[in-house]
């Protein structure tokens, strides 16, 4: 290599500084920064052009560009060896602003770069490609250790809705039963003059409207227990409540007592309006009219004894055997003795006056009838809710037997207007009476079902 500053012909091809001036020595090979093209080859000293035309590439060749190749590379510039050249037009602004990264062993190759031979072509721009990120997207903050994962805790959700056939029964029921309970029920009515009517209010004709209450107070105590159960019982089916089918059941029960009961109370007044008609003399009229409640009072007792058997389909599904048996069978023993307390005999009256029609109080056929159904839904439901020992019959014994107690609770403290004993009474004795026997009976259910209401409520 000669030194262009002294002269002198450097002792080594690879010297960078002239052994006698000192200055840095320059490759004749080198292009001059003022050039304003410059030739690159596209293949090493070592390659060549096969007859075919295609460049052969030594595949053992060494990549990498060290100093040495460096030089090779320059000094061969101009030798017959190079037969292919890209020229590529340097400007003052490089059009690639990037700097170029060569693949290695730490980064792979990007095979989305174009290999394309660039001889000839001259590029004018950069070629951009613009990828949109979302400005609401932040980068992961790396952690250290093990990862852990945050589970996002949702709200308990209410249980889903459960509208059934029972609590459809019941809040129909429900409705029937409040009609039944407030709407008029009879009025009786004369065109007597006043001194008629002062002879038939002696002999027991009473005239005016009627409702329940006026039939007995006691019944609309336990109407209203019922109808309230009913509601409850609709409402406890539909968020999915085992014992709400029987409370509906029970409910029913309890609401088709009372209504049959009333409406063989309701043939007292009547019975006595058309015996002073049978046997007054005179020109006058007694009017005697059975108004909507009337009517609804036999809707209500039919549509309760639908809703206990609806009840009753719930209570075999009812797999839940939860319940003491102990303490149910003694509670359905109360409820036995409960049902069986107003048809035992007093002052000498006999069992027979129980299903007599005009016995010995004189009780016309509805009475009869009335009681008769008051004492068989005590019993049915009482002992078919108890021996059950499921929570569904737990509700059916609830909603047939705490309406009674109601009343033999408002009978023995004399509470109402009207009063009535539970099952109008025993034979023998007056309506507003409740014997020893009934009363201990109730006493011992509403016991019973504290008691395995708190049972039940332990083991929820």
């Amino acid at each position: 290599m000669r030194c262009e500053n002294c002269g002198v012909d450097a002792v080594e091809e690879e010297a960078k500084f002239c052994t006698g001036c000192g200055s840095e020595l320059r490759s004749s090979a080198e292009p001059s920064p003022t050039a304003d093209t410059m030739v690159i080859p596209t293949t090493p000293a070592h390659t060549d052009i096969d007859a075919t035309g295609e460049l052969r590439i030594d595949s053992t060749a060494d990549d990498l560009l060290d100093e040495l190749a460096v030089t090779r590379l320059i000094d061969n510039i101009h030798s017959d060896e190079l037969t292919a050249t890209a020229r590529i037009v340097a400007t003052e602004q490089p059009t690639f602003e990037t700097q170029v990264v060569w693949a290695d062993e730490d980064r792979p190759f990007d095979d989305t770069i174009d290999d394309t031979p660039v001889g000839g072509i001259a590029f004018d721009a950069a070629v951009t490609q613009v990828i949109p990120v979302d400005a609401d997207l932040e980068p992961p903050t790396p952690v250290s250790g093990t990862p852990s994962f945050v589970w996002a805790e949702e709200p308990p959700s209410l249980p889903p809705m459960n509208l059934t056939v029972t609590a459809t029964i019941g809040i129909v029921a429900t409705l029937i039963a409040l009609l039944a309970l407030t709407a008029d029920v009879l009025s009786i009515s004369t065109t007597a003059g006043p001194e008629l009517n002062e002879v038939a209010q002696t002999l027991g004709l009473q005239t005016g409207v009627w409702h329940v209450e006026h039939l007995g107070s006691t019944l609309v105590f336990a109407g209203l227990l019922s109808a309230i159960g009913l509601a409850i019982g609709s409402v406890s089916i539909i968020r999915r409540h085992s014992w709400g089918a029987g409370l509906v059941g029970g409910c029913g029960l309890s609401i088709t007592a009372v209504c049959s009961l009333a409406i063989g109370l309701v043939e007292s007044p009547i019975t006595t309006a058309r015996t002073f008609a049978s046997t007054a003399t005179g020109d006058y009229v007694i009017e005697i009219t059975r108004h909507f409640g009337y009517w609804a009072l036999f809707a209500a007792a039919g549509v309760g004894l639908v809703a206990f058997f609806a009840c009753v389909n719930d209570l075999l599904v009812d797999r839940q055997v939860d319940l003491n048996p102990v303490v149910n069978a003694i509670g359905a023993l109360g409820a036995v003795i409960a049902a069986l307390g107003p048809l035992m005999p007093m002052a000498g009256a006999n069992w027979g006056a129980n299903w007599t029609v005009g016995g010995v109080d004189n009780w016309p056929a509805e009475i009869v009838i009335g009681r008769l159904i008051y004492a068989a839904t005590i019993a049915i439901g009482g002992t078919i809710g108890f021996l059950s020992v499921r929570r569904t019959g737990l509700g059916l014994a609830t909603g047939a037997l705490l309406p009674s107690a109601v009343i033999a609770v408002s009978t023995w403290l004399g509470i109402g207007r009207t009063v009535i004993s539970p099952g109008f009474g025993n034979p023998g004795s007056t309506p507003d009476v409740i014997s020893t026997t009934t009363l201990g009976g109730y006493i011992g259910v509403v016991l019973v079902l504290a008691i395995s209401w708190a049972i039940a409520w332990d083991r929820r």
